[in-house]
């Protein structure tokens, strides 16, 4: 029997996250032809690649045994119709691949997909894989991006939480959340399995290293790097003034901040904070080369997820990115399992807040890792990344996963014949 699995995911299929978090593993998964893919994406416009490099890529993909099924993403007024168009949109094509391939099994990644499959798997009578759960709505209230009494709220917290006491298979980023749901009494059977990355891709690149720092004119600072998005469900204005501390307490501080987001925006913030223009620099990054490049530029990498009570449950790709290219980390207490490794095995400092006395309280711990002998510590980052964030980890999660499935599905098959 061939072994067709749908993978459903409501991003576009070039969003940074679907590559990293879905689509990388269902490649490693399908080298071996021992599993075929049929993998749906919402396309964004933020990432259209027009029609040729779509039939382009269309052909790549099927010559790695994933058939991929772009959808149009919709969003704007009338914001709660659109998505019911799309989940309709969702059965069609899920149904249509169900009668033709036998699908066993349905993927999804994060809570709005998995919502969508959640019902979908059981108006189907397929499994149903719940990749990356989170409690994506708890954040958004917890920043006062919803109101906890919203129809928004209340609506896809109900449905969260009804995808991970009844999906089949729930993969979560911390045992904080494999706890609660065992506590819950989740039908299902859950795996801790952290946001991860391709340790044979992501590695400290000297050459990179100097590249970037020749560039940018910062060969002989020492340099805090922030990668990521400012405000939202992440620090904003704080991240500007963490900056500003410390680039006046610790001599030869730079800030080098890559992110997707407006530079005009973030320079206001910047501006605000009354950083000296030399302090800090701000540019992006378009690819995955990039990022590894200015990881390796950098002594000390920044996560700027605020410490509130959900973040436990949460699992930032960036500690990653940094520990697999060797570089240590500042992060809040609290969030995700990314406080524990860094204190238990010496790989970043942890504080309470980016309030400027907390950030004093770890000032020292700070410039100890700036001043530490460079491939010592990176050695030590790597490791812990491996341990802690190597793809590898999930690759074996998910295809025992998939096993047991199709293995049960083979069994059932004998036994009533």
């Amino acid at each position: 029997m061939e072994r067709n699995i749908v993978v459903h995911i409501y991003n576009s299929l070039d969003d940074p996250l679907s590559q990293i978090l879905v689509i990388d593993y269902i490649r490693s998964l399908a080298k071996d032809k021992k599993y075929r893919f049929h993998l749906i994406t919402f396309e964004q416009k933020k990432y259209s690649m027009g029609r040729k490099n779509m039939e382009l890529k269309y052909v790549e993909l099927k010559n790695e045994g994933i058939t991929w099924y772009p959808l149009i993403f919709h969003t704007g007024s009338l914001l709660l119709l659109k998505k019911i168009y799309d989940f309709i949109l969702s059965f069609i094509v899920i149904l249509r691949i169900r009668l033709l391939y036998n699908t066993l099994l349905l993927v999804s990644l994060s809570n709005i997909s998995a919502s969508y499959c959640y019902v979908i798997s059981r108006l189907l009578s397929t499994k149903l894989l719940v990749f990356n759960y989170e409690p994506h709505s708890d954040f958004l209230v917890e920043q006062n991006i919803w109101n906890v009494k919203s129809f928004k709220y209340q609506f896809l917290n109900r449905l969260e939480n009804l995808v991970g006491l009844r999906g089949d298979y729930i993969l979560t980023g911390t045992d904080h959340m494999v706890e609660l749901l065992s506590t819950r009494g989740s039908r299902g059977k859950i795996f801790r399995a952290p946001s991860s990355l391709n340790s044979n891709i992501y590695m400290y690149d000297s050459q990179r290293r100097q590249a970037i720092r020749k560039k940018y004119g910062i060969e002989d600072k020492k340099v805090l790097l922030y990668l990521g998005k400012f405000g939202g469900i992440y620090y904003g204005q704080e991240i500007a003034d963490l900056c500003k501390y410390l680039s006046d307490k610790i001599d030869d501080l730079c800030c080098l901040i890559v992110t997707p987001c407006d530079h005009k925006e973030v320079r206001y913030y910047f501006d605000k904070a009354d950083i000296n223009a030399k302090q800090y620099m701000i540019t992006e990054a378009f690819n995955r080369e990039e990022v590894i490049g200015f990881i390796s530029s950098a002594d000390i990498g920044l996560s700027a997820v605020p410490p509130t009570p959900a973040q436990k449950y949460r699992s930032p790709i960036k500690t990653g990115e940094y520990l697999l290219c060797g570089l240590p980390y500042i992060t809040c207490a609290g969030i995700s399992e990314d406080d524990k490794y860094a204190r238990d095995l010496n790989v970043g400092v942890v504080v309470k807040s980016f309030n400027n006395k907390d950030i004093e309280k770890e000032r020292l711990n700070i410039e100890s890792f700036l001043q530490e002998e460079k491939e010592k510590l990176r050695t030590r980052c790597r490791n812990a990344g491996i341990d802690y964030r190597d793809k590898k980890n999930v690759e074996q999660i998910l295809d025992k996963i998939m096993n047991e499935v199709f293995a049960r599905y083979n069994w059932m098959t004998k036994t009533k014949l």
